[in-house]
């Protein structure tokens, strides 16, 4: 019996290490080179699709991605490639466009130097908004 103990316990030890998974990076490089040619392809794809929108919407998008941000737009641009979309409008949601109702007197109604908008700017909003819903209740 000791010789079987001292026998196993000088037997050199092979240690087999799994294969990586089909289709995962093996190192940093390899993955930053998957992630960089997954964002070049949803950025071909996002661009081939904004091209077929019409101008006022194509207006909206450089607006979108002047404006969200590098956390924000990379979302928006997937779900617009995969055919999802954040425009609640097109399913039977109401919506009121502020934005268009506001930008012709931002210099009035907004504060200098600023993204809010002064006391005019509110009160001009929240009387479209007021207005929106009555007529969304009519």
């Amino acid at each position: 019996m000791n010789a079987l103990l001292i026998l196993t316990c000088l037997m050199p030890t092979v240690l087999i290490a799994a294969p990586p998974a089909q289709g995962e990076p093996t190192n940093a490089a390899e993955a930053a080179a998957k992630k960089a040619a997954a964002e070049k392809l949803v950025e071909e794809q996002y661009a081939a699709w904004v091209s077929t929108l019409p101008p006022v919407q194509q207006a909206w998008e450089r607006v979108l991605q002047e404006n969200l941000g590098g956390f924000y737009l990379p979302i928006h641009k997937r779900q617009k490639v995969a055919g999802r979309s954040n425009a609640a409008g097109k399913h039977g949601v109401v919506t009121d466009d502020l934005f268009n109702a506001i930008t012709p007197s931002l210099k009035e109604m907004q504060n200098p130097r600023d993204v809010h908008f002064n006391a005019a700017g509110y009160e001009f909003l929240g009387q479209r908004v007021a207005e929106a819903i009555v007529e969304v209740l009519r």
